[in-house]
């Protein structure tokens, strides 16, 4: 599944062309455009690495969303193949990034932000596709799972003691010789071509792009829109 631009991306920037520049809504719009577009570029720093590995060991997805229960998880990169599944989850943030269990924190000019730890969000994602798959009887195969920083320029702090993070928390640099490890680490193949096809067309089946109504988002009535043709120049 190829990477494409997420369709709230796409909704948001045409959001802002139809509203007028003084909108109360621009502001928060344009924050959410700088957001989703820096996730975006990271995913695509994610893929330049990952072109470079033989198209023949691995099958490639891009932006998973699949269904678990009531809810859905999202994956950045899936790659599959006869010997293991390895999940990534792309970080595209400037300034630093210091990695706790319990919390990721981002400094960047004056501000300090709090998130997820992505490792622990990525374990998760680990465990939510051992479990959609065994609803779905795929037969066992391992999964690893790495959290890529993909700006060579941001600062990586990782807690002395936490040294799950040292082994999953890489840059997108070092993406190829990872990988590299994890499939030495897991050698004989343990799946046959006919299953891996099997898990091909079950994650394509189950992937759901997630809809979302942008106007009621962002609280803005369509008598608010600009209408008409826009001039591409």
């Amino acid at each position: 599944m190829e990477l494409a631009p997420p369709n709230f991306l796409l909704q948001v920037d045409a959001l802002e062309r139809r509203l007028a520049e003084n909108h109360r809504k621009m502001p928060e719009i344009k924050s959410k455009i700088r957001i989703l577009r820096s996730g975006y570029n990271g995913e695509k720093t994610l893929k330049y690495y990952l072109d470079q590995i033989p198209v023949h060991k691995y099958h490639i997805f891009y932006g998973l969303r699949l269904p678990i229960g009531n809810t859905y998880f999202q994956i950045d990169a899936l790659l599959l193949s006869q010997k293991l599944i390895i999940i990534i989850d792309a970080k595209n943030h400037s300034g630093m990034l210091r990695f706790e269990k319990k919390q990721m924190i981002h400094e960047y000019a004056d501000n300090r932000d709090i998130y997820e730890n992505p490792v622990a969000q990525v374990n998760r994602h680990e465990i939510l596709l051992r479990h959609s798959f065994e609803y779905d009887k795929v037969p066992q195969i391992p999964i690893a799972n790495l959290v890529t920083v993909c700006k060579p320029s941001t600062e990586i702090i990782i807690n002395q003691e936490y040294q799950e993070a040292e082994q999953k928390v890489i840059r997108a640099y070092d993406l190829l010789r990872k990988v590299d490890e994890l499939e030495e680490a897991h050698t004989g193949k343990k799946l046959n071509k006919k299953t891996v096809n099997q898990i091909i067309n079950l994650l394509l089946s189950q992937h759901t792009p997630q809809k979302i109504d942008i106007l009621n988002y962002f609280q803005v009535s369509e008598d608010e829109l600009i209408s008409g043709v826009q001039c591409p120049r």
